[in-house]
């Protein structure tokens, strides 16, 4: 789930709250800076939730980051109608750093 928080309180654009298995938004941001940002933390969520060992190396990592996301896409189809409604809305010149 997506919570909407002001920018301000955090001083970040969202974070993955482990202990409440929830992804913090910044409501400020939009568009592609708001898909790379959910993305971002999604990731960090996967990497606590598949128990991702730094040491595995490159390609043990790589898979279970894989698995992890075609389980959560499959799992939660909103996400990738969210997604993609935000890229659509983004302008194709944009450009993130």
């Amino acid at each position: 789930m997506i919570h909407p928080q002001e920018a301000d309180e955090a001083r970040v654009w969202g974070y993955y709250d482990p202990n409440g298995k929830r992804i913090v938004l910044d409501a400020g941001i939009s568009g592609l800076r708001a898909v790379e940002v959910v993305i971002h933390e999604l990731t960090h969520a996967l990497y606590h939730l598949k128990s991702v060992n730094p040491r595995w190396g490159e390609e043990k990592t790589v898979t279970a980051f894989g698995l992890g996301w075609a389980h959560l896409l499959r799992d939660n189809p909103k996400l990738l109608l969210w997604i993609i409604a935000h890229i659509l809305k983004t302008n194709k010149t944009e450009v993130l750093t």
